[in-house]
């Protein structure tokens, strides 16, 4: 995933950056 800033650094297990939720759900659905 590439963006101008560094979500990583805000993201937890328990409330994840949006970005990181957004690419888990869609790579969840392409492997059904």
């Amino acid at each position: 995933i590439g963006v101008q800033y560094h979500p990583e650094f805000k993201s937890r297990p328990d409330k994840p950056q949006p970005i990181f939720k957004a690419f888990v759900k869609k790579a969840a659905e392409l492997k059904k």
